[in-house]
């Protein structure tokens, strides 16, 4: 993604990933070194992450 906004002439300076489950495999959602993410993507998570988003927007 951050290939396609450096195209556009945007300037990426960070990521921000996100945890969320892996739709179809329970051993991905289970076994990985951050143990069991399945339910990942809560509503509570989506909105923390607009939470921070508009926090850093507003520091610009």
């Amino acid at each position: 993604m951050s290939q396609f906004f450096d195209h556009l002439g945007f300037t990426i300076l960070d990521e921000w990933y996100v945890l969320c489950e892996f739709p179809g495999s329970e051993e991905l959602s289970t076994k990985g070194r951050l143990g069991d993410i399945r339910g990942k993507l809560t509503d509570e998570d989506l909105m923390k992450i607009k939470r921070d988003a508009k926090s850093l927007a507003n520091r610009l």
